[in-house]
């Protein structure tokens, strides 16, 4: 029915029916994010209790977290390392040479190529 065939009464009910949808969105919008969160709270208590050294990537290989034992064994300070790159995390942070057996540990070398990262990482540290 076309908006000037109808009745004010129906325009009334419409509207009810309306703000009636929205609160029962605005509540699913709710209990999603409570979902989400107790979901992220969770894969973060699982990522702090492994006792190797852990990081969390996403899609663009950027850091999004690290667990205790990685900032432990790569005495790097908590926090630091979120939103850098991967791969360049040892030049930026001047860590321990030890992250280049890290690296090449976590990842195969036909997904990333880590040579000449490292030698660069060496000559940093002081290791050659």
């Amino acid at each position: 029915m076309k908006d000037e065939n109808k009745t004010r009464e129906q325009f009334i009910d419409e509207l009810v029916e309306l703000r009636r949808r929205i609160a029962e969105l605005e509540e699913l919008e709710a209990a999603h994010k409570r979902a989400a969160q107790e979901t992220r709270e969770y894969a973060e208590s699982i990522v702090e209790t492994i006792r190797e050294p852990l990081l969390v990537l996403d899609a663009d290989l950027k850091i999004i977290s690290a667990n205790r034992s990685f900032y432990e064994t790569f005495k790097v300070i908590p926090g630091r390392l979120r939103d850098s790159f991967y791969m360049t995390w040892g030049i930026d942070s001047g860590t321990s040479p030890s992250c280049e057996s890290f690296w090449k540990r976590s990842c195969p070398p036909t997904q990333l190529s880590t040579t000449s990262r490292w030698s660069t990482i060496s000559r940093l540290s002081g290791d050659e």
